[in-house]
C-alpha cells in the first residue's frame, strides 16, 4: 500500500511541476509590472533614433542582405542585419548592436510584405535552427526521467516519519 501512495505522490508532484512550467511559459507579461519597449523605441523612424545598441530577434526571411522578420502588434516588420553571420532562410536570428532607422525603402529581395523599419549592425548574434528547440526539450525530458528513475530507485517516502529516506538493502 505504501508503494502506491509513494508512486501517487511522486506522480502528483511531477505533474504539478510540469503544469507550473507550462503555465508560467504561457502567461502574458503584465505591462503594469514591467517596462517593455514600444515600436518607436526600436528606431522605426528618423525622428526616433536609438542612442544605444538593442537586441532584436526574428526569423530569417532573406540572406542577401540578411533580413529578419518579426511580428509587432499584429504587423510583420523587417530588420536588415549588416555584418551578420552566415544564415539560411527559416532560421531564428537574434542580433545585438546599434540600430538605425530606415530613411526610405530598402530593397531586401525577401519577397515579403513586411515593412523594413530599421537596420542593425550585428556586434553579436545567435543563430538557431528550428529543430534545436525540439532537441532541447527532448534532452531535458530525458534528463528529468533519468533523475526521477534514480530518485525512485534509491529513495523512498517514509509516511510515518514524513520524510524522504534512503532505501534499505533489498533482501533476495
Amino acid at each position: 500500500m505504501h508503494r502506491r501512495v509513494e508512486a501517487a505522490l511522486l506522480v502528483g508532484v511531477c505533474l504539478l511541476a510540469v503544469g507550473l512550467c507550462v503555465a508560467y511559459g504561457a502567461t502574458e507579461p503584465a505591462p503594469d509590472r514591467h517596462d517593455y519597449p514600444e515600436v518607436d523605441d526600436l528606431g522605426v523612424s528618423p525622428d526616433h533614433p536609438i542612442e544605444s545598441p538593442a537586441s532584436i530577434g526574428g526569423t530569417v526571411a532573406a540572406t542577401d542582405p540578411v533580413v529578419i522578420t518579426a511580428s509587432v502588434d499584429g504587423n510583420t516588420v523587417a530588420y536588415v542585419v549588416r555584418d551578420g553571420p552566415a544564415v539560411t532562410v527559416g532560421q531564428e536570428l537574434w542580433v545585438f548592436g546599434p540600430v538605425e532607422a530606415v530613411d526610405g525603402p530598402v530593397d531586401t529581395g525577401a519577397g515579403t510584405d513586411a515593412t523594413v523599419v530599421a537596420q542593425v549592425d550585428a556586434e553579436r548574434a545567435v543563430v538557431q535552427d528550428p529543430w534545436e528547440v525540439g532537441y532541447m526539450y527532448a534532452v531535458s525530458a530525458l534528463a528529468v526521467l533519468w533523475v526521477l528513475f534514480r530518485a525512485v530507485r534509491h529513495w523512498r517516502l517514509d509516511t510515518t516519519a514524513r520524510a524522504v529516506v534512503p532505501r534499505g538493502e533489498r533482501r533476495g
